[in-house]
């Protein structure tokens, strides 16, 4: 692997993104069949509802280099990002739903969505953390 940042060269920490995200699936297969007998609707339903909240919710993460509560991000983006993602969890239970092939989800499978979703933000704030300190030279190790 390289560390070349230009001319479309697959860096490290996209291949380590790359396998972050396929565990994430696997975590979320894992529960959703293992735990809740998730037929496919139901599966198809959580990893939606997953994806959505952490693709949108990782925004407070990464906009600031620091602790992401104590930059204060602007009401805008907070009402907006919190609506999509309450649409989000609210989507599978309206009329649209059968229309998307989702399913209600049972409260217990929206509470391991939002155990993940925090875990799965909480690894990328110590990503972002070792991104800087590795970037900013702080770190005795080198990347190839």
């Amino acid at each position: 692997m390289t560390a070349a940042t230009e001319g479309g060269v697959i860096q490290p920490e996209e291949v380590k993104s790359a396998g972050l995200l396929r565990r994430k699936g696997r975590l979320l297969a894992a529960t959703s069949s293992g735990l809740f007998n998730a037929e496919e609707a139901l599966f198809r339903t959580g990893w939606f509802i997953e994806s959505i909240a952490t693709q949108v919710l990782v925004i407070f993460v990464i906009r600031t280099r620091g602790v992401p509560w104590r930059s204060r991000p602007n009401a805008r983006l907070v009402v907006t990002a919190l609506g999509v993602v309450s649409l989000a969890v609210c989507l599978p239970f309206t009329p649209l739903a059968q229309l998307l092939g989702f399913v209600a989800p049972p409260p217990a499978l929206l509470l391991a969505i939002a155990a993940m979703t925090l875990l799965y933000l909480g690894c990328a704030e110590l990503a972002k953390r070792w991104f800087y300190r590795v970037g900013s030279g702080k770190s005795k190790k080198k990347i190839l």
